[in-house]
């Protein structure tokens, strides 16, 4: 598993002339955020899809402190599963004002530290790859197809409020 700490390179992986190397080691550094043994660190991670070309830094959604941004060429694969959509929410107003244009804060209460995908799997899909890829832990609270936030059928989340 990749430790938090260490996923702060990967925006440089999708540079890498190997597109083979890179894309496994995107996934890997989305399980190990989606696994949720720490609060998600989302920033490496949209800066992976900005350096790929895959979001638009100019395109962020900006849903209730929430920045989300829709995933071009046909969404982002982890594992066999496609993400058509990321939705992220740093605490850190240091890291916040580092990229600004990735990580919005609006007025009100956070909704926590949040890293989340969404799919257009069912929830029971969803829950299924999680349970294969990532594991049992924090299915009951990691998969959810109501409320959605860019209203892709289902999300795929780690949270503060769960993470741990």
């Amino acid at each position: 598993m990749i430790p938090v700490r260490a996923i702060y390179p990967l925006a440089a992986l999708a540079h890498l002339a190997d597109p083979v190397t890179a894309q496994q080691s995107f996934e890997e550094a989305v399980i190990a955020q989606l696994r949720c043994e720490t609060n998600p660190s989302p920033l490496p991670i949209l800066e992976a899809l900005v350096a790929a070309g895959r979001i638009d830094p100019n395109a962020n959604i900006g849903y209730d402190s929430l920045s989300c941004f829709l995933i071009s060429g046909g969404g982002a694969s982890v594992a066999g599963m496609t993400f058509n959509s990321i939705c992220a929410h740093e605490e850190d107003p240091e890291v916040r004002a580092r990229r600004p244009d990735l990580l919005y804060r609006g007025p009100g209460t956070s909704p926590g530290q949040t890293l989340s995908f969404g799919t257009s799997a069912n929830e029971g899909v969803a829950a299924q790859w999680y349970a294969e890829v990532i594991g049992y832990r924090h299915l009951s609270e990691a998969i959810a197809s109501e409320y959605t936030s860019v209203g892709d059928r289902t999300e795929v989340a780690c949270s503060s409020r769960f993470a741990g």
